[in-house]
């Protein structure tokens, strides 16, 4: 968002000394610098101004007072398709909005290519604004609320569609770095713990680094991005946001989405379980709450907290559970459970036994529980309602207790075991047994409250149990000496743990989403971006109007067939990317092949052809059905069609390196006699296997392959060129002119003979015997790859780094934004009022008009190799009417961003008329001065371009 307004800025700064220096103007240049100077005032605080000013960033290489004054609800809308994703946060199925703003639908595998992602932002301001006028403004204090208000709507419908823009060039980065696997086994500690970076990164992992690089490179908080100002700073609290702002993010995503009455389906299996659920209505309150989670819980704990914060949060916890077991030993009566057996110790032994880590650890549920509740309380009213009023009681009842188990008192058994231990005892097995319960119904996230809310009593149940154990094997002897030091050195033990953990945890629990230092692999190292190709898309019965149809991105690993034999003998298959291989036993080498379709099939004709095509390899008696009868008629896209057994794999183990998944590819499944459970299951490739890699220069020739260098499973032998693998997969691994590496020395791989075998282009010196191998990558992605952050320089020197792609677009899609929001009063242009043209015609518009074709409903998630070339490299078609258009001709040519900068660049010539077709301000080879604004004119719905002079 603070990059998009600087471009706004440098482009009205741009604009407005061009006209102070008295040189020739076009119409052109002064509708784009009114439209500029509105929308840079709209992304500015104006009358907004918080109590607290955001540290901006202020290295010198910025521009001066780069991001000061910036609105805080323009930031709020830059984060505003993310908003669903945090309300209702402990909800089933809470994320169906999210995904639903996202992808057009809340499944993955139907994104849809028109996701109404610009409709929705625009559409919000449409319904806020409409909103607003149920206000009165009479009188002045109304009058200037009612403005300051509609400013900050204004605002945050600008950050909103910053954020479309970030998302429609970070994305692809993203997936790019999901994409990768390990190039190797990542070391452990204890066969869990990753001890580095060389693991799969999902995408939260991802984004959590790039934006730990952004706080330090982008703000300059070198000491991590918890270091200065709490970045809560740069947003309005919730209770400063216009309520008309909810209403009118729920009206127009009903308006889009039709989420109460039509929702848009997934495939059949995201609905068999999303209608399992009751949904959260996507109401205000449901939007409020997102934003209220996001301020509070997303950027007031995940950002703002550091490690001393969590450290104090986690010693509520820690510390009492730490104290007591030791207290146990300064119990009157307790202790003797130690020195005797629980029956001779006494009633009033167990009671205390029972009753101190109760009393202890009551504080923990109230504390957190309060914490909770001002955090994620829609869709958990109840369970926040019914647990807090608990731990209130036990909490009561626990401190009551403290008293009577280290002094000399007694209210009597009765009283003290019905209200001290019974009544806290019943409260917490009550909430422990909801927890399961949820858990056991797939409320993962709804099942932690209660969960929450039992914890005293479930510590108190494993002290409990460790003490009965201790009474039964040692308090038996008889020797007070032996059972209380036997318990000391427990709980010692148990306290060093609990102290571990008590320090370790907090950086665990700070990095979850924002780390402080970020891993290299995402943040530093450059990386493709991941696009498709139409060829990929698949098209369904529209949503809302089933007369038309949608184009959908390829899915990925979903489950399509069951496979099964009928025939003579045993068949064994192997699903590969682009076939599927047949052999009679695992250990036949010469496999049949069935390719995958070369056309678009439906999942219905697929299950037709695939026996026919078994027959046709040789091998009469393959049977298909349907995993899901519902998708008999999505498209299944040609090509890389099929997930391999490596994929189904890397689903089960992330962490998984290439050379553990060339293995697991190389495997045979044998078909069963019958339709059953055991039936092998044909499933669709994943997204990776269908995108096309794009560098900063175009396309990268298709290989699914790491780039980097690989180690390969087994080991080589062999003093020639050709080399014997052990427990290697070859075939799988390798392809011709790849480079293996063996002890630091390279060969190039002339032929793959079988998994076993490998053909060099010279011998190894000295000749392997027994050694591990590498796979050499290309250097491609790292030289020519994007980076992600943006450093401190001026605007006119802007790079090609994602941020600053993203910042551009971003200032485009807000000059578009802000021509829906003038009213009368602001649409005049002052400056054409009694301009004449070159021929001394008056210029007929004087008065800014809405801008369409800025406007693309893009998928948030995926992104088309055209819609890259059209938005950042250049190189597009110009179709339809737009191909007699010259300056959609030159828009395509060029790239929505790299025209907007060269354009720049005519304006910064003073001397040159910005409408002349001979002039070639942006340099010799670059298209003209006209071509350029002609391309402007058209991108933004404007005239085309004269040279204007005031008329007589």
């Amino acid at each position: 968002m603070l990059l998009a307004r600087e471009r706004v800025r440098d482009l009205r700064d741009r604009l407005m000394a061009k006209k102070a220096s008295a040189a020739q103007l076009t119409d052109l240049e002064l509708r784009v610098l009114r439209l500029a100077t509105l929308t840079f005032i709209l992304l500015s605080d104006g009358d907004d101004a918080p109590s607290l000013a955001p540290d901006t960033p202020n290295d010198p290489a910025w521009p001066s007072g780069f991001g000061a004054n910036a609105s805080r609800y323009a930031v709020m809308g830059s984060m505003g398709p993310d908003i669903p994703g945090l309300a209702a946060i402990v909800a089933p199925g809470q994320a169906t909005w999210f995904d639903t703003i996202h992808k057009g639908t809340p499944d993955a595998n139907r994104e849809q290519l028109n996701s109404r992602a610009t409709d929705m932002a625009l559409e919000v301001y449409r319904r806020s604004a409409f909103a607003m006028t149920d206000r009165s403004t009479a009188g002045p204090d109304a009058a200037r609320a009612y403005l300051r208000d509609l400013n900050r709507i204004r605002a945050y419908a600008l950050g909103h569609l910053t954020h479309i823009a970030g998302d429609v060039l970070a994305h692809p980065f993203i997936a790019d770095v999901e994409w990768h696997v390990p190039s190797r086994d990542t070391p452990k500690l204890f066969n869990k713990i990753r001890l580095s970076e060389l693991r799969k990164f999902g995408h939260d992992k991802v984004e959590g680094s790039l934006d730990s690089k952004v706080a330090r490179d982008f703000f300059g908080r070198l000491d991590g991005p918890r270091s200065g100002q709490p970045w809560s700073a740069w947003w309005p609290p919730l209770d400063e946001v216009p309520p008309e702002l909810f209403r009118g993010y729920a009206s127009a995503f009903e308006e889009v989405y039709k989420a109460s009455l039509n929702r848009p389906d997934g495939l059949r299996g995201v609905e068999v379980e999303l209608r399992k659920l009751t949904l959260p209505t996507p109401d205000a309150d449901f939007f409020r709450d997102g934003y209220r989670t996001l301020n509070h819980a997303g950027v007031g704990l995940l950002y703002d907290w550091g490690y001393g914060s969590w450290l104090g949060f986690l010693s509520v916890a820690i510390l009492p559970l730490m104290a007591t077991m030791p207290l146990a030993l300064a119990l009157g009566r307790g202790k003797r459970v130690f020195e005797t057996s629980i029956d001779d110790a006494g009633e009033r032994a167990a009671f205390e036994i029972f009753a101190l880590p109760l009393a202890m650890n009551c504080l923990l549920p109230l504390a957190f529980g309060i914490l909770a509740s001002g955090k994620i309380w829609r869709e958990a009213e109840a369970e926040l309602t019914v647990g807090l009023i608990g731990a209130g009681l036990s909490t009561f009842t626990g401190l009551l207790a403290l008293p009577f188990l280290f002094a000399d008192m007694d209210p009597g058994a009765g009283w003290r075991w019905a209200l001290l231990l019974i009544l806290p005892a019943a409260i917490g097995l009550g909430m422990s047994v909801t927890a399961l319960t949820k858990a056991l119904l797939g409320e993962d996230r709804r099942s932690k409250l209660p969960l929450l809310f039992g914890a005293p009593f479930l510590i108190a149940a494993v002290i409990a149990v460790l003490v009965l154990l201790f009474a039964e094997l040692i308090g038996n002897v008889g020797s007070e000496t032996a059972g209380q030091v036997t318990w000391v050195v427990v709980a010692a033990l148990l306290g060093v743990v609990l102290l571990i953990a008590l320090f370790a945890l907090p950086a665990t629990l700070r990095d979850a989403k924002l780390p402080e230092k970020p891993a290299p692999f995402p943040a530093t190292r450059p990386h493709h971006v991941r696009l498709f190709e139409r060829s990929s898309l698949f098209e369904l019965p529209g949503q809302h109007d089933a007369t038309t149809t949608e184009a959908h991105y390829p899915s990925g690993v979903r489950p399509l067939l069951r496979l099964w034999w009928t025939g003579a003998g045993k068949r064994f298959v192997r699903p590969r990317h682009t076939h599927i291989e047949v052999v009679v036993t695992r250990e036949d080498s010469n496999p049949a092949i069935v390719p995958a379709p070369i056309t678009p099939m439906t999942l219905r004709q697929l299950a037709a052809y695939l026996p026919v095509a078994f027959r046709t390899a040789g091998h009469d008696g393959l049977q298909c059905a349907l995993v899901h009868e519902e998708d008999a008629d999505v498209t299944i896209p040609p090509g890389a069609s099929f997930a391999d057994l490596a994929d189904l794999k890397e689903q089960d183990e992330e962490d998984l390196p290439e050379s553990a998944l060339s293995t697991a590819a190389a495997d045979f499944k044998e078909l069963t006699a019958e339709n059953d459970k055991k039936s092998v299951v044909l499933f669709h490739a994943p997204k990776r296997m269908q995108a096309v890699r794009f560098d900063r220069f175009g396309p990268v020739p298709f290989d699914e392959r790491e780039t980097e260098s690989v180690r390969g499973a087994g080991k080589v032998s062999g003093d020639g060129t050709r080399l014997q693998g052990a427990g290697t997969s070859f075939r799988f691994f390798f392809r011709e002119g790849d480079r293996v590496v063996v002890n630091g020395s390279a060969r190039v791989v002339t032929r793959v003979e079988s998994d076993l075998v490998l053909v060099i282009s010279s011998p190894f010196r000295p000749a392997p015997d027994g050694e591990v191998y590498e796979r050499l990558g290309a250097e491609g992605e790292v030289t020519r790859g994007y980076t992600f952050g943006a450093f401190p320089h001026l605007m006119r020197n802007s790079g090609d780094s994602i941020m600053e792609l993203a910042g551009d677009l971003g200032a485009l899609l807000c000059l578009g934004g802000t021509s829906h929001m003038l009213d009368g009063t602001e649409s005049p242009i002052a400056d054409l009022v009694g301009m004449v043209d070159g021929a001394g015609t008056a210029i007929a518009s004087t008065t800014l008009t809405r801008v369409q074709r800025v406007f693309g409903n893009w998928s948030l998630d995926r992104r088309l190799v055209e819609e890259w070339r059209e938005l950042v490299t250049g190189g597009a078609v110009a179709r339809g009417a737009g191909a007699a258009d010259p300056g959609e001709v030159t828009l395509m040519q060029q790239g929505w961003i790299p025209t907007l900068r060269k354009w720049l660049q005519v304006v910064d010539d003073q001397g040159a008329n910005a409408a002349d077709a001979a002039a070639h301000s942006a340099g010799l080879s670059e298209p003209s001065n006209l071509a350029l604004s002609q391309a402007i004119a058209r991108l933004l719905d404007m005239p085309a371009p004269s040279l204007v002079t005031r008329g007589p």
